[in-house]
């Protein structure tokens, strides 16, 4: 799909999600977050419905002006949204919105006010910048706000979030996000703000050198034959980039036209919507340096990566073994993730006989994770070595049935060693087909299967 025709369908899929008696973007069903909504169940959708007024006014179609402000006032009567993350999103597409287009005075200087409410608000807490998604979008209001208003302390605290989230990735040698099908795209948004609207001169460079970094992550995990990216994934709202939307694939359309990396988009249920207004921001503000245009044509056309592979990235490792029609991912690390709904520690995703991905994932509910990839003999083994109690398999492109110690799912089997018990949960969503319960014995949790 090109980025023209993505822009047109996202327009035409938006006017139709648009509800004029609450001036909002509504979900379209599917899974939102970890939640699973219906086309009825009426879900605001405020950070989208601000992205799509950018794009509205890049557009500029008649009629496209006086949606915009009627969007852009909806935006500012909710107060920026709900969560913090939401007004930062939010405060984002409005100050770049204030960037690069005009709006009624009174309508611009509500909108001002409300972005530097939101910043001057959220100046006191700290942001981690090992999410690297939040901190640089952060670093960019601060910014930018401080530019605004001439506030030096602003301005300061910005420098140094900026220059945080630098010295981090050089420690680590990636940033910290790493891999992550949404948040390295949000994360790719951010430094391309720094690179293509830098509120200070010397920010332009640095976004520059960060965004190359993380476009090298995305294409390194980009898998052709699957269209999808290689796991694991420091955080991901979904495996598959065919049957979820993801920033990240968002991207890869921009780069390479034919790469198909978003799913169908007028599914009866279409997952993680909200994420797909953020193309126009993506449009306005694209740019790659020549290393990584030079590399756009291979990821239309290269093999998938063969055989085992290893990463080091600050504290975590990754390994992993990857195929024509199989890719599996593990990471061991020190760090407490277990529990966090995103964290995907271990996972695998291959074509199913029936068309489409099938995949799978562990979920571990506390503690650090220790995850890893053997191949030998034309078997690979997914270890999970974990005693902190039940680990979920999460499951998605097909039916599955569990006997013994066997998983059947998407055409493959999966032997189980090392599991003591295994038990339904049930995890209704339209995307995943089951879930179970590992308990996992002293020795930790082992899947196979044959390469």
């Amino acid at each position: 799909m090109s980025l023209a025709r993505l822009l047109a369908e996202t327009h035409a899929l938006a006017r139709d999600w648009w509800d004029p008696s609450r001036r909002l973007l509504v979900h379209p069903g599917g899974l939102l977050g970890d939640r699973v909504v219906r086309r009825g169940d009426v879900v605001g959708l405020v950070p989208s419905t601000a992205w799509w007024a950018l794009g509205l006014l890049e557009r500029g179609a008649a009629g496209d002006r006086e949606l915009a402000e009627v969007a852009v006032r909806s935006v500012l009567d909710r107060g920026l949204g709900g969560d913090e993350q939401e007004r930062r999103e939010v405060a984002t597409a409005l100050a770049l919105l204030l960037r690069d287009h005009e709006l009624p005075a009174t309508l611009a200087g509500d909108a001002r006010a409300a972005v530097a409410r939101t910043v001057h608000a959220a100046a006191a807490r700290a942001v981690d910048v090992t999410r690297t998604d939040a901190a640089v979008l952060r670093a960019w209001l601060e910014l930018e706000v401080g530019r605004w208003e001439g506030d030096e302390e602003l301005l300061a605290s910005g420098a140094a979030r900026a220059r945080a989230v630098a010295a981090d990735a050089g420690v680590r040698g990636h940033v910290a996000v790493h891999g992550s099908p949404s948040a390295s795209g949000v994360a790719l948004l951010g430094l391309s703000l720094w690179a293509e609207r830098p509120p200070v001169d010397d920010l332009a460079p640095l976004g520059r050198a960060l965004r190359d970094e993380v476009w090298h992550d995305l294409l390194a995990a980009w898998h052709p034959g699957l269209r999808t990216m290689v796991p694991p994934f420091t955080r991901a709202r979904g495996i598959d980039l065919t049957t979820h939307v993801a920033v990240a694939g968002l991207w890869f359309a921009w780069l390479v036209d034919g790469v198909e990396p978003v799913p169908p988009l007028h599914e009866p249920q279409l997952h993680q919507a909200q994420d797909l207004p953020l193309v126009f921001a993506i449009a306005a503000l694209a740019d790659a340096s020549r290393d990584v245009r030079d590399l756009a044509p291979l990821v239309r056309a290269q093999p998938p990566r063969q055989g085992e592979w290893y990463d080091r990235v600050g504290e975590r490792v990754w390994t992993g073994w990857t195929g024509g029609d199989l890719a599996v991912g593990a990471e061991w690390s020190p760090d407490e993730r277990g529990g966090a709904s995103q964290a995907v520690t271990a996972a695998a995703v291959w074509r199913s006989p029936a068309g489409g991905n099938a995949w799978l994932r562990l979920h571990q509910r506390s503690g650090a994770v220790e995850a890893r990839v053997e191949q030998e003999d034309g078997v690979v083994r997914l270890v999970h070595g974990t005693t902190t109690g039940p680990v979920e398999l999460w499951l998605g492109g097909g039916e599955a049935t569990v006997a013994a110690e066997r998983l059947e799912h998407g055409g493959r089997t999966w032997w189980l060693e090392g599991v003591a018990e295994v038990a339904p949960t049930g995890r209704p969503s339209p995307q995943v087909t089951g879930a179970w319960a590992l308990e996992a014995r002293a020795d930790g949790i082992v899947l196979t299967t044959e390469v």
